[in-house]
């Protein structure tokens, strides 16, 4: 145990996205994030949250997600390994995958969706050991895997909302039938993501006239 804390230690110093000190074992998701928001420094949790979901959970697997499989998991002291397995997680990596999945969507407000989550993995080993079966009933020594990934990506959809800004520097949001005001001007340049930013008007050097239209993304 003491050469997989110190692995786990190695990595995060190594990934410099992990600060020490927080040793709480945290026994349901809202505790995980909690310990996950006070243990990573502020700019490898938006580097975190900022990356598309699985690029993100892959890349914290070796680290934060080696950390979260040694001291939380194997500890025998966390819930989590009971109630992530009844949910359907078949291995340790299988529930700090889940557990590094939810919080990426906690962290950018999308649904958790720890049932369909759970029920991926449980379909996915089922498959494996089918293929495995159907290998060894060949004759063969060797056997593929499931041609899907787990867990599924939460579905998005493109929203498009229409606002209109008045010389009164009220903005009007007149998408479909219904209008909202709001006394926030938008910035004159897109920020890094191209998106446009609501601001107090009082902080925007350049007023936006006529209508804006512009996309985002929202989950289901």
């Amino acid at each position: 145990m003491r050469l997989r804390h110190q692995a786990a230690l190695l990595a995060l110093v190594c990934c410099g996205a992990f600060a020490f000190g927080y040793e709480h074992i945290p026994n349901t998701l809202d505790e995980a994030y909690l310990s996950l928001d006070a243990s990573l420094k502020p700019e490898g949790r938006l580097a975190f949250m900022q990356r598309p979901e699985r690029e993100a959970v892959m890349e914290a697997h070796y680290a934060v997600g080696l950390y979260i499989r040694n001291q939380w998991l194997r500890s025998g002291k966390s819930a989590l390994v009971k109630s992530l397995h009844e949910k359907g997680a078949q291995s340790f990596d299988d529930m700090s995958s889940m557990i590094l999945h939810s919080y990426w969507r906690h962290l950018n407000g999308k649904p958790i969706q720890l049932n369909e989550q759970g029920a991926c993995y449980r379909k996915w080993w089922s498959e494996q050991q089918k293929l495995i079966d159907q290998s060894k009933a060949r004759g063969e020594n060797s056997y593929s895997s499931p041609n899907f990934r787990c867990p599924a990506l939460v579905p998005t959809t493109a929203c498009q909302e229409t606002w209109q800004f008045r010389p009164d520097e009220t903005t009007h949001n007149i998408s479909g039938s219904e209008e909202s005001t709001s006394n926030y001007a938008v910035t004159d340049q897109p920020n890094e993501n191209g998106f446009f930013l609501l601001d107090e008007p009082s902080h925007v050097s350049a007023r936006v006239r006529g209508r804006l239209v512009w996309q985002s993304v929202m989950g289901k």
